[in-house]
């Protein structure tokens, strides 16, 4: 993931979790928010509570930040990402999972 393609600035941030525009999908392990914006940004979050190791956090963001590469059309969107589960699925289950949901957002 490139990184001006990271959402960063707290106050997007702020805006997503609070409006009342933002749009969530949630398909286990993953819940997606998402709101219309003038240029793609993405927020991958996985909870240091589920996690307790960085490593574990670590190997699935990078995961998470692959398939969003490979699947994503880059359209103009805010998106955040949260991991919800508390077992780690295997890259194939969690590209499934996440190309479904973001056929539903495209």
């Amino acid at each position: 993931m490139k990184k001006f393609l990271i959402l960063k600035n707290k106050r997007d941030i702020d805006k997503l979790f609070e409006s009342k525009d933002t749009k969530t999908i949630y398909t286990p392990p993953f819940c997606v928010k998402y709101i219309d914006a003038s240029e793609t940004k993405t927020l991958i979050t996985i909870p240091k509570k589920k996690f307790k190791k960085a490593v574990d956090r670590n190997r699935l963001k990078r995961q998470v930040k692959d398939i969003y590469d490979n699947i994503s059309q880059y359209e103009n969107k805010h998106v955040v990402i949260i991991y919800t589960s508390v077992e780690k699925l295997s890259y194939n289950e969690m590209y499934s999972v996440l190309e479904g949901i973001f056929k539903k957002i495209a």
